[in-house]
């Protein structure tokens, strides 16, 4: 055996470490792990992976199994909605666990049952112990009073209460602290919890925790496979793989299987069964047809899968998850599918029919004609790859228009810093996690530009303003106060977040935000009819932003804005339309200029 700098002991043979550790006997003090654990790193962590267990833990930073009993105790309704002074028993906690509070017990017989926690009631058991000690409560009656509040039975409750006051004043003690005390026990008790679940717990926690330190692409590789049926979760995962510095490699059909595979120490691959729509009868009859070898092309893959197993609809699925790269460009494949389709179920007939084809020869060149298919349709690689795999794991709607996001939000996430005024962001949809709260509902969301992201708190008000605009995958934009994220992580690199005010999609933000559209022409223009038949075709009757045309010829130069009833609506269509007569780089969005928002 021997033991590492983590603070950990494996198992060696010749210097060389044999990684199959005893999940049961971990040493407990692991540095890596707890680090782990108070860095917030937890997302698949037993009992941590919520937004509430990451911030917790972050906030309270256990160091020990003792703390994070208390942790996962603290997190419960119990302390959480208990509140005592203005603030909640979790919050009492923490801040008097890092010194930011002053400890007090009002009694010797509290501190006896609360010095471990920090004066604060955290478990169930404590009420029961604090009614022994201070009221010269039964066994017998503290748990029956650990009923009661659990039940919340106000007759029961009523007597408990006498009872309970009753005993402390007979044992010297001040009556308006009992009372007080009392009260206190009544928040918490209905919803505390066992300490006798919380320390199992917290050794599961920690187990998993230290799995996620020492064994990352095995435990997350394992965690997502788990996860083949929600893609919110497989998303979640993904990011948080490459936040811990793992490349999750899209699925391809010739080194993939079913679950997600980890490749190396640092590398995983995707699991074709974490694909919309494909099912493990149809992945494992890929894993057998490639046994005879890697798939060359499309019509070697229906060939050997077998095309009454495929049809469009799966072949554009994996086409547009990215599984199919090794064979060929997405648009080209796809444009394939119905003459491969075709073609193979005619070589499967005549398999089955084992007629031998005497015209071989030529049945290979029409093939190849065949397989540079016969109609050229679009397919969007953006579009495909959300709908087969339920995000984007390659691709990011924000690259093609960062551009444009800088004229007209100024920044981009990763150049926020906080202020007092209200700040305007675009970024993609990642993640929206929607609460039922006393006012309403409200929304937590991430917002992604591909330079950094930014948590969003949308309260009930926002919310149901603009909970028609939330749709992930979705570019919006967000108008809000940025402020430090005060439990970062990384304290040298803060994070931010932004309460949100307004959320427009993108293109509304467009209408709302453009000055005027831009389009330049010089003498060498010849498509002035037909831009203009276009420009009326597109026009939104004055509703939309004005169009300027800027001519520029060997003697003159023009700015020329067109008839109000010219005005257009910009959206991805429209300004594709206008570049394609006017040609790349001759259509400008002009944004109003704007330091901040007032």
């Amino acid at each position: 055996m021997k033991t590492f700098e983590c603070g950990c002991m494996f198992e060696t043979e010749n210097d060389q470490i044999i990684y199959n550790p005893d999940i049961t006997k971990l040493p407990l003090n692991c540095k890596a792990t707890w680090d782990l654990i108070c860095e917030g790193n937890t997302k698949g962590v037993f009992q941590l992976e919520s937004q509430l267990g990451r911030s917790l833990a972050k906030q309270a930073a256990p160091s020990n199994m003792e703390e994070l009993s208390d942790l996962i105790a603290i997190m419960r309704p119990g302390c959480l909605e208990a509140i005592v002074d203005g603030k909640s028993l979790t919050q009492h906690y923490i801040d008097r666990k890092h010194g930011r509070e002053e400890v007090t017990y009002g009694h010797e017989s509290v501190k006896k049952v609360l010095s471990s926690t920090y004066g604060v009631i955290v478990y169930q058991e404590q009420v029961m112990q604090i009614a022994q000690e201070l009221s010269g409560f039964s066994l017998g009656q503290a748990d029956i009073l650990r009923r009661a509040m659990g039940k919340k039975k106000k007759d029961e409750m009523e007597k408990m209460r006498k009872d309970f006051i009753d005993g402390a004043v007979n044992k010297k003690v001040n009556k308006r602290y009992a009372e007080n005390l009392f009260d206190q026990i009544e928040q918490f008790a209905g919803y505390g919890f066992n300490r006798c679940h919380s320390v199992p717990y917290a050794l599961i926690a920690y187990q998993t925790a230290w799995l996620k330190a020492h064994y990352p692409s095995e435990f997350m590789s394992s965690t997502l496979s788990a996860e083949l049926d929600s893609t919110d979760r497989i998303q979640m995962f993904v990011d948080d793989c490459r936040s811990i510095g793992l490349e999750v490699l899209k699925p391809d059909i010739n080194l993939s299987f079913f679950e997600f595979q980890d490749l190396n120490e640092k590398t995983i691959l995707y699991g074709l069964g974490a694909i919309k729509g494909v099912g493990e009868s149809l992945v494992n009859s890929i894993i057998n047809a490639r046994e005879k070898g890697p798939f060359k092309d499309l019509y070697d893959f229906c060939l050997r899968v077998g095309s009454n197993r495929l049809n469009k609809r799966v072949l554009t699925t994996l086409i547009g998850s990215g599984a199919m790269d090794s064979i060929g460009e997405r648009k080209k494949l796809y444009n394939l599918i119905d003459s491969v389709l075709k073609k193979a179920e005619q070589s499967l007939e005549r398999s089955e029919s084992q007629i031998q084809d005497l015209f071989s020869d030529d049945l290979s060149r029409e093939e190849e004609i065949d397989l540079r298919g016969n109609k050229e349709e679009d397919f969007d690689i953006l579009t495909n790859e959300w709908s087969s795999l339920g995000f984007y794991l390659e691709s990011h709607p924000i690259e093609g228009k960062r551009e444009e996001v800088r004229k007209m939000c100024g920044l981009f996430i990763s150049e926020l810093e906080e202020a007092t005024h209200k700040q305007r962001v675009a970024g993609m949809l990642m993640h929206l996690n929607v609460r039922q709260g006393r006012h309403g509902r409200y929304a937590f969301a991430t917002l992604d530009d591909s330079t950094s992201r930014l948590e969003i708190s949308v309260w009930s008000e926002a919310f149901d303003t603009y909970r028609s605009v939330l749709k992930k995958g979705q570019i919006i934009v967000v108008e809000g106060v940025v402020e430090k994220d005060n439990y970062s992580a990384d304290k040298n690199n803060p994070s931010y977040k932004m309460m949100a005010e307004r959320i427009l999609s993108f293109d509304q933000a467009r209408k709302e935000f453009i000055k005027f559209i831009k389009i330049s022409v010089n003498k060498n223009f010849k498509e002035f009819d037909y831009l203009t038949s276009q420009l009326r075709e597109m026009s939104s009757n004055g509703s939309g932003s004005p169009v300027v045309i800027s001519y520029s010829g060997d003697k003159a130069k023009a700015d020329i804005e067109l008839p109000r009833e010219l005005t257009i609506n910009v959206d991805d269509v429209s300004y594709r339309s206008l570049e394609s007569i006017c040609g790349k780089g001759n259509v400008d969005l002009v944004y109003y200029a704007r330091p901040h928002i007032h």
